[in-house]
């Protein structure tokens, strides 16, 4: 392969050379060879060039420097940190595309988070020209079937939604149980939604769905707490409403006595 290389620069040079006595021919010869020589050298994906510039922490340096070399003698817990720091910029050198190829690594030797993390990239299109719904579900599965639970919520999305795979109500519900029971406080806000809202036939049970999403909110989730202060007052209302047809069905046979008696 090197020959072929080699053999590449040796002719560009000869060729320019004849371009500049004005020969054309030369420039066609020059071009075909040129193509012929590039199919025949195979492409293979080549780790990045890791940019140390613009780390001033020196801890953060340091850390960064040893992440680098257990990455590259295949530390899939070091290749997932790595790809995470590039996708976050977190030490202040932001990279997607490398990003993409540290988390790819981790996720081929093994890593379940690496796994969620590269699904993550396909379906928002991280590090890479477009969006694969296609491929965020395949690795979302992987990582899920190992007990990643928030590759198992985000699977159970993509169900719902329909994203990546044929909508299936039932398995988004499967999937996000599976995420709670792991722990996962988005999944908690989900099935909270499918309780509240009956959601694929899931039986409406709005005191269920104040329990999910009371669980979520107090794990931070924004949209759990809305959610729960607006279920609560629903179920307030409908208990309040209850009562009142209660005390009107105890109170019933009295009224209808007293009509009576007045008729007589």
């Amino acid at each position: 392969m090197m020959e072929i290389k080699n053999n590449v620069v040796d002719l560009s040079q000869d060729s320019h050379m004849r371009t500049n006595d004005g020969n054309n021919r030369g420039k066609k010869i020059w071009s075909l060879v040129t193509n012929v020589c590039r199919s025949m050298i195979p492409w293979k994906p080549t780790p990045p060039d890791e940019d140390l510039y613009g780390i001033q922490d020196t801890e953060k340096l340091e850390l960064f420097k040893r992440c680098i070399t257990a990455a590259k003698h295949g530390d899939a817990e070091a290749q997932d940190f790595l790809g995470y720091i590039y996708v976050r910029g977190n030490f202040g050198n932001k990279d997607e595309k490398k990003g993409f190829y540290w988390h790819r690594k981790a996720a081929q030797n093994g890593r379940k988070s690496a796994q969620y993390n590269l699904g993550y990239c396909y379906e928002h299109g991280i590090g890479i020209w477009r969006s694969k719904p296609k491929k965020a579900v395949k690795w979302y599965r992987r990582a899920a079937e190992g007990g990643e639970s928030r590759a198992q919520n985000n699977l159970g999305h993509c169900y719902e939604k329909g994203i990546g795979v044929s909508q299936d109500g039932k398995k988004a519900f499967m999937w996000y149980s599976y995420s709670a029971a792991n722990g996962e406080m988005r999944a908690y806000y989900h099935l909270g939604r499918f309780y509240e809202e009956g959601l694929f036939d899931v039986q409406l049970d709005r005191k269920r769905a104040v329990e999910y999403y009371r669980s979520a909110s107090l794990c931070g989730d924004k949209d759990a707490t809305v959610a729960y202060e607006r279920t609560t007052k629903a179920v307030k209302r409908a208990a309040s409403r209850d009562l009142s047809v209660f005390r009107l069905s105890m109170l019933l046979p009295e009224i209808m006595e007293a009509a009576i008696g007045k008729l007589e």
